[in-house]
């Protein structure tokens, strides 16, 4: 599998310049702001709080940061857990309306104004008492590329109970994967029943802690790309709740009818546009 490392390309990360809307291709990694200035600003002059909280919340998106975590319990936990994280959100990084809400709230006249409100969440992830690794899963888009198709799954999905297309993915276990690579070529044995390729990690680059899953999720993704794998003659067992079947030789065209009739998984058409782009830029498409 060196090979396969060796040959792995990274993508450079695409900066959004929200003063024009147009975008850039970068080589370097976005400065982490500190987003308390122009919080800081917005408070001072209330005409330019659009302008600057967007900056902080950019800021906090460049840096990877949230709001601090005050508490975080553990709610519920059998495959899947829920945990409740309490953070604190900085009043100045709220709606005007939301700001002049809590003002009205805020009855003591002989206590200060605090400077955050805390909510409360229901987050789906892992529990707050394991540390994880981001990102805890991966995806993988197979491409061919003598036929130019692409190959999916038809899978029962249990959140819906109901059947929709998705791609190769699987949960990273430090016991069991040396790496997200090797968790990827594994997931590839045993769903999908092919092997080798070459292999391209699509996330920005190394250091970068995956795509978020959904929202309210605390799980995060690492999508691949893999080129020309061949049937795996001794695929991997797959888990035995696991319902699946194998769809080759699906075209660019009907994996794009596949997406707008909404019947592919979110986190497999993240990974088909950056898939896709990677093998537009090597004219492979």
């Amino acid at each position: 599998m060196a090979d396969s490392l060796n040959a792995a390309t990274t993508i450079a990360p695409v900066v959004v310049d929200h003063s024009n809307t147009t975008a850039t291709t970068a080589t370097t990694t976005t400065t982490t702001a500190d987003p308390a200035p122009a919080a800081a600003a917005a408070a001072a002059d209330p005409t330019t709080t659009t302008t600057t909280t967007t900056a902080a919340l950019l800021a906090l998106l460049h840096a990877d940061r949230g709001f601090p975590v005050v508490a975080e319990s553990l709610l519920f936990k059998r495959y899947i857990a829920i945990s409740n994280r309490t953070v604190r959100m900085p009043r100045e990084l709220l709606p005007p309306e939301q700001q002049l809400q809590q003002q009205d709230e805020e009855t003591d006249a002989a206590a200060a104004a605090p400077a955050a409100r805390v909510v409360d969440w229901d987050v789906v992830g892992p529990p707050p008492a394991v540390t994880t690794a981001f990102p805890n899963f991966c995806v993988v888009f197979v491409y061919h590329t003598a036929t130019r198709t692409t190959t999916l799954l038809l899978e029962y999905m249990q959140g819906i109970n109901s059947v929709r297309y998705g791609m190769i993915s699987g949960g990273y276990e430090p016991k069991k994967h040396a790496s997200m690579l090797e968790c990827a070529q594994m997931e590839l044995s045993e769903e999908g029943r092919l092997t080798g390729g070459r292999w391209v990690p699509l996330l920005p680059h190394d250091a970068h802690r995956g795509i978020m899953e959904v929202k309210w999720c605390a799980n995060r993704f690492a999508p691949f790309l893999v080129v020309d794998p061949v049937p795996d003659g001794k695929p991997g067992k797959r888990d035995v709740e696991e319902c699946m079947e194998v769809v080759p030789g699906v075209t660019m065209a009907a994996l794009d009818a596949i997406i707008l009739e909404g019947n592919l998984a979110l986190t497999a058409v993240q990974t088909s546009i950056m898939a896709r782009a990677w093998l537009a830029r090597e004219g492979l498409l």
